[in-house]
């Protein structure tokens, strides 16, 4: 539970973020399509930590991995631009807690640039980033980029992101009561098994040949 104080602060952080959006001037992402990638991760506290994945500088989600290897997803959506020209991006964390990506490269996300992520438990928290590619290599179309980015997603959430990444579902290889077994193809490269279980992302693998 989150205590007056620290929910005070809470407050505070709130209504300087709201006003720091004052310059803001419109609801849309002006970053033309180029298909680049980038993954920034870091530590939240409780032996947590975070992953968070962009499209041509549009955050998506922030994963949440814990002690046990349980997983979270957060849903970003972007909110505004700061007075100081870094897009904010807003979502939640098991759909109470308010979720907060600023990103620090000014929305050119890149090697060693940083985003800040805040939660309502964990205050703010540093993640540096990395480039992968684009969209289509080799290196971003690696299972281990789609299982980072997918594993703790919902059925809906998986197959909009694999659809936006250039996947196309081929086939269900399996399917019962607690789940599924789908083959999903990218236009140029291997294709991926997405394991569902109970409607949620638990493993992404490649397809046997």
């Amino acid at each position: 539970m989150i205590d007056a104080e620290f929910k005070d602060k809470f407050l505070v952080a709130a209504a300087t973020l709201a006003l720091s959006l004052i310059a803001f001037t419109g609801q849309s992402w002006g970053n033309s399509g180029t298909g680049v990638q980038t993954s920034c991760g870091g530590d939240a506290s409780d032996n947590w930590t975070f992953t968070t994945d962009a499209l041509d500088g549009r955050f998506l989600h922030v994963i949440w991995t814990g002690p046990q290897g349980e997983t979270r997803v957060s849903t970003l959506n972007y909110y505004a631009t700061n007075t100081e020209g870094y897009p904010v991006f807003t979502g939640t964390f098991l759909d109470v807690a308010e979720v907060l990506l600023v990103d620090k490269s000014g929305g050119a996300p890149k090697n060693e640039s940083e985003v800040m992520v805040f939660t309502e438990d964990w205050g703010w928290v540093a993640g540096n980033c990395r480039e992968l590619g684009k969209t289509g290599s080799s290196e971003v179309s690696g299972t281990e980029f789609v299982r980072k980015s997918l594993v703790g997603s919902r059925d809906v959430s998986a197959t909009n992101w694999l659809q936006r990444n250039g996947f196309a579902r081929e086939s269900i290889l399996e399917f019962s009561e607690i789940g599924k077994i789908e083959l999903w193809q990218m236009d140029q490269g291997d294709a991926i098994e997405v394991v569902f279980y109970h409607g949620i992302v638990s493993d992404v693998h490649l397809a046997v040949k």
